[in-house]
């Protein structure tokens, strides 16, 4: 094995619906974070499979596409800041391959540019009763820090068109996953 294929660091965590969402009891949504030694992180994200509106998935062949408003319909989302800073990066994948990547100087204040990036490498899975939408994102797609913190989402939408809203903590009444008090997730 490679150095560069060497897991350093890894979290897995349960995200919850936010308590406004009305959600079949017998969903489950988690997610996994792994650094490698080289910078890249590995993302698993783990949703139901019932009841759950996902886009056509796609054939191993295709190649990512990178477009905006993914978060109109399923799809899971990763926030990325340094603590220190007011500045962070926001990543939304679809299990269909469709991506997007924006970069924030302050809450919801965005960066008049898009950040260029490597597109993510994006897989889906069937797992029983699961699908899990895998990521690989480039070291350069990452803030250039040793400390990171994360906001783990993701956005289902129902098999009757209602959405809801899922991240490890909801520190808002309403959903509100740049608010900085739900980049709870890092990498040990």
């Amino acid at each position: 094995m490679s150095v560069m294929n060497i897991v350093t660091q890894k979290t897995t965590q349960s995200l919850i619906a936010h308590p406004l969402c009305d959600v079949p009891g017998a969903w489950h949504v988690s997610v996994s974070l792994e650094r490698e030694a080289s910078g890249a992180l590995n993302i698993r994200y783990t949703l139901p499979r019932r009841g759950l509106r996902l886009p056509v998935l796609r054939d191993s062949t295709s190649s990512p596409t990178r477009v905006d408003g993914l978060w109109h319909h399923s799809c899971v989302e990763l926030f990325v800041a340094v603590p220190s800073s007011s500045a962070y990066r926001e990543f939304n994948f679809a299990a269909d391959g469709r991506w997007a990547a924006f970069d924030f100087v302050d809450y919801r204040k965005p960066a008049a540019y898009l950040p260029q990036i490597f597109a993510p490498r994006i897989a889906d899975e069937i797992v029983g009763d699961a699908i899990c939408i895998h990521v690989h994102l480039d070291a350069t797609a990452l803030k250039d820090s040793a400390e990171l913190q994360f906001g783990a989402t993701a956005i289902l939408e129902s098999d009757d068109g209602d959405l809801s809203y899922w991240a490890a903590c909801h520190p808002a009444d309403k959903p509100d996953f740049h608010h900085r008090d739900g980049f709870v997730l890092k990498l040990a």
